[in-house]
This record gives structure tokens, C-alpha cells and sequence, in this order.
């Protein structure tokens, strides 16, 4: 999962190329990247030290999970929308343009992962193959689209991820249970981040 997350959030950062421009040299991107992975990093040790003290528990650990997913993400989604920033010349097509990518490399994910895990075991195949088709750039990749390119960052990734979130509860489910169309259509458009970019477009 991670090299493909790593792929999704490189198109995001050519999509915003004409902000980079604006924030200075390619030099001074090189550093404020490295800083940003220091910070990860850094994030990372916390969060295994928190595990091994044991300071927060597996129940701790999923209601933080259920904040972060159905409060903290939203509102920095709408909140992006509603910061007043100034919408470049070709917003629109930028964003058709962030979709149509995401879709590809959801198609390719999918198709790819049933030739590169073929020969592995049922169960094993099942979450190397979820792993590549779902990536996890919606914990790290919004937080990272905001640093690097304020509200418009965060406005464009959450665009990108519309195809993933469905390929999650669609081609991802579908690897462990069965999965009915309308079943993965409402979970798709009930999704707070997916809600929460339509009500920052209405505001």
C-alpha cells in the first residue's frame, strides 16, 4: 500500500505545480519535504511508543480512528473550502483531470494486484491485494496536502480520493465478503469525507 500511496500523493503534487512556483524554488520544496518526513517520522515513534506503553488500548485505539474518520478530516475538508482562498484558472478541469488519474491507477491497482499476488495463498492474497488497491492517503495524505499547499492541497486531494473511496467499498470489500452494489453505494455517499466535499463546494 504504501508505494502506491506514495504515487497518488507525487500526481497531487503535479497537479499543484503552479502553487509550488509560487512558494519558491525546487531547493526550498526539497527541504520543506525532508522536514515534512522528519515530522512523519517523528509522528510514527510517538504512536509505537504510545502502543508499547500501552497508553492508549485497542478500544482507545478505534475511537481515535472514529474521530479522526467522522469529525477531524471532514471539517478540515469544509474548512479548506470555506478558508477564502482564490480558486486558480482551470479549478474545474484540474479536478476532472485528479479523478480521471484516480481512476486509472485504481483500475491498475486492482488488475495488478491479481497478477502480482496470484501465486500467494487465499488469505494472504486477500490483504496484500487490499493493501495495493486501498491506500491510507486519507490519514496521512490530507494532513500532508495541507502543509505543503494550504486549503487548495486539501481541496485537490479530497477530489483525487473520490475513486479510491469507492474502489474501497467495492473491488476492496468484495476481497473479504460479499458485497451488493447498493450496499457499497450508500456507504460510498454516506462517507464523512466524501459528504464533506460536496458541502464545501455548497458553501
Amino acid at each position: 500500500g504504501y508505494k502506491w500511496y506514495g504515487l497518488s500523493e507525487y500526481i497531487v503534487v503535479f497537479l499543484l505545480k503552479q502553487a509550488l512556483r509560487r512558494r519558491g524554488s525546487e531547493m526550498d520544496f526539497f527541504w520543506e519535504m525532508l522536514s515534512l518526513q522528519e515530522t512523519l517520522f517523528l509522528l510514527i515513534l510517538l504512536g509505537v511508543l504510545v502502543k508499547k506503553l500501552k497508553i492508549v488500548r485497542e478500544n482507545g485505539r478505534k475511537t481515535l480512528s472514529d474521530l479522526l474518520i467522522y469529525a477531524i478530516l471532514p471539517c478540515n475538508i469544509v474548512a479548506s473550502f470555506m478558508g477564502g482562498i482564490t480558486l486558480p484558472d482551470g479549478f474545474v478541469h484540474n479536478c476532472i483531470l485528479a479523478v480521471c488519474i484516480s481512476i486509472g491507477i485504481q483500475v491498475l491497482s486492482i488488475y495488478g494486484s491479481k497478477l502480482l499476488f496470484r501465486r500467494y495463498p487465499a488469505n494472504q492474497k486477500s490483504v496484500l491485494s487490499y493493501g495495493m488497491i486501498c491506500s491510507n492517503s486519507s490519514f496521512v495524505g490530507l494532513p500532508i496536502a495541507h502543509l505543503m499547499f494550504g486549503d487548495l492541497g486539501v481541496i485537490y486531494t479530497s477530489v483525487f480520493q473520490i475513486p479510491l473511496r469507492f474502489t474501497m467499498w467495492t473491488a476492496g470489500l468484495s476481497l473479504f465478503t460479499d458485497v451488493s452494489k447498493k450496499d457499497a453505494f450508500r456507504k460510498l455517499v454516506r462517507h464523512p469525507c466524501i459528504i464533506a466535499v460536496f458541502v464545501g463546494l455548497i458553501l
